[in-house]
């Protein structure tokens, strides 16, 4: 608590008491004046509420006065308070109201946790009664397939089939008949006892031949469509192959570098003769002159036609523009089928 603050409510107590000092010498005249006693019942209208006023302002004075009692001790002790008592209370202050704020937040996760447990606990319920359930349900099917079983099996040791019957009947009949035979000094021939058996085992036997037959064909079937089937990719697969075989000549037909005779020939076709202002012209490709001994020099020969001059006016080697004419003769394919020269300066095809 700051100083200043308990010196205000001090002094606002100091100025209630006054008010209330003031309020009784006030009512005491007043009572004085109109001759009034506390137990006097003879007073005028107009002196009474004068009076009634002041009694009613004088008893709330009191109440507020016993509401809040005078600290005048307590302010003394804060003033007596130096700086360092002072920041040590308001360091408590906080560690206090940080103390809250943390068993607040341990409250608040206490709470989720017992939420948590609680509906991991109706969780677990349930499915406890659910495996209770499905223990039961298994048990009470068991007792039902175990019960059937002892049933069947009670049924069929007990009771012969319906061609044990039959043969029974068969055999029962047999007798009879030898029986009035042999008054009339005829035989009969008996019928073999287990008749009836040997009736349901040809019929299993037949059954099982006819599936067997019938598997006997389906795989004839399958054999039949898979060597189709392979004889049809193993002619696709041929067919790729061919193909791919004829792309790669072809491939490598127009790639491959095209003979030098063609090409040399192709280069002479479309020269002109070289004129005597043209020599010592520059080559486009090597960048050296077209001279006869430039042409010595680059293997073409000491004849005078080391150089060429296409249509263009342009001369060069005839070593440098046949690797020229080679290259795009493996780069183009339609110059190559045409045997056509295109200069390498300005690009036209001669």
């Amino acid at each position: 608590m700051a100083p200043g603050g308990g010196g205000q409510r001090a002094s606002g107590r100091t100025s209630a008491g006054n008010s209330i000092g003031r309020l009784e010498a006030l009512l005491n005249a007043q009572r004085l004046s109109g001759g009034v006693g506390p137990s006097s019942s003879s007073s005028s209208s107009a002196a009474a509420a004068p009076l009634s006023d002041l009694q009613e302002r004088l008893d709330r004075l009191h109440v507020q006065a016993a509401e809040n009692p005078p600290a005048s001790e307590t302010h003394g002790v804060m003033q007596s308070f130096g700086a360092r008592e002072q920041a040590a209370v308001r360091e408590v202050a906080g560690d206090v109201e940080w103390l809250s704020e943390s068993m607040g937040t341990r409250e608040l996760a206490l709470m989720r946790m017992l939420q948590e447990q609680r509906t991991l606990s109706t969780m677990y319920d349930r499915i406890s009664s659910t495996a209770s359930a499905l223990a039961a349900e298994l048990a009470r099917v068991n007792r039902r397939r175990g019960g059937a079983g002892r049933s069947s099996s009670r049924s069929s040791s007990s009771s012969p089939l319906p061609l044990d019957h039959l043969g029974l009947a068969q055999a029962a009949v047999a007798r009879g008949v030898d029986d009035g035979a042999g008054a009339t000094g005829r035989r009969r021939r008996k019928p073999h006892p287990e008749v009836g058996n040997n009736t349901q085992a040809g019929s299993e036997e037949r059954r099982l031949a006819r599936l067997a037959a019938a598997r006997a064909a389906a795989e004839r079937r399958l054999r039949a469509e898979r060597d189709r089937e392979g004889a049809r990719m193993f002619d696709q697969l041929t067919a790729r192959a061919e193909e791919a075989e004829r792309a790669q000549r072809e491939r490598a037909a127009r790639t491959a570098p095209p003979p030098e005779a063609d090409v040399l020939a192709s280069v002479e076709q479309a020269s002109t003769s070289m004129r005597a202002d043209m020599d010592d012209e520059q080559c486009a490709v090597c960048l050296e002159l077209t001279s006869s001994e430039t042409s010595t020099r680059y293997g073409d020969g000491d004849d005078g036609r080391g150089a060429v001059v296409l249509p263009c006016k342009h001369a060069y080697h005839r070593s440098c523009i046949a690797q020229w004419v080679s290259h795009e003769w493996q780069s183009k394919h339609e110059l190559r089928e045409a045997r056509k020269v295109s200069c390498p300066l300005c690009k036209v095809v001669h």
